[in-house]
């Protein structure tokens, strides 16, 4: 069965990360992190979050 979508906000992403709304807004913007835009504010599907989190500290990792 397929997992609901759970969508949050640039500032809660902000706050999960320890980074400012700004920095992710950046990452938006860039194409990092992928985003909806719905009724004029930005969403980020907290499973994308994950991955892309996941996806660094893999970047980060000693061989």
């Amino acid at each position: 069965m397929d997992e609901a979508i759970q969508l949050i906000g640039v500032t809660a992403a902000a706050r999960q990360l320890g980074v400012s709304p700004l920095t992710v807004r950046g990452w938006l913007r860039s194409g990092v992190l992928p985003s909806l835009r719905i009724g004029g504010r930005r969403l980020l599907d907290a499973a994308d979050l994950r991955r892309v989190v996941e996806r660094a500290k893999g970047a980060h990792r000693a061989p």
